[in-house]
């Protein structure tokens, strides 16, 4: 079972290494629709960042296995990215904001959310947005 587990996480990685992902001014995302379970997309995406640009945020979108209404939002950077001002829980938190069943929470290096599924773009806008926020927010920090 845990071989199985390992296995799905690696071709999460995999597809997301070579099907690539979209780049905007402060993250990356992609969407794997129900190729894999939900469950384990975001431990793909962790894996997958060092593949990628280890100096924006990911955000992986897949379908909700539960409620085909929803998609599952998950996030993962790394810790100088952190060290940097980014705070991935508070950014979902604030995407999720105003919007109706829409809950985000996880930690400032890893988090997810649930927002309806026809969100999706305005979802990614607010939080490229917020990341923005956070980096300037850093900068005038740190001055």
């Amino acid at each position: 079972m845990l071989r199985n587990h390992r296995s799905k996480i690696r071709e999460v990685m995999i597809y997301i290494t070579d099907t690539g992902v979209s780049e905007l001014s402060h993250m990356l995302h992609i969407h794997v629709g129900g190729r894999f379970p939900d469950t384990i997309v975001g431990i793909g995406a962790g894996m997958a960042l060092s593949r990628l640009n280890p100096e924006k945020p990911i955000l992986i979108m897949c379908e909700d296995s539960l409620d085909p209404s929803m998609t599952k939002i998950s996030m993962r950077t790394r810790p100088e990215v952190v060290s940097r001002g980014v705070d991935l829980q508070l950014a979902l938190a604030q995407a999720c904001e105003g919007r109706e069943g829409c809950s985000g929470g996880g930690h400032r290096i890893a988090a997810g959310a649930f927002i309806p599924r026809d969100h999706e773009r305005a979802f990614i806008e607010d939080v490229n947005r917020i990341l923005a926020q956070q980096y300037a927010q850093s900068c005038q920090d740190h001055r």
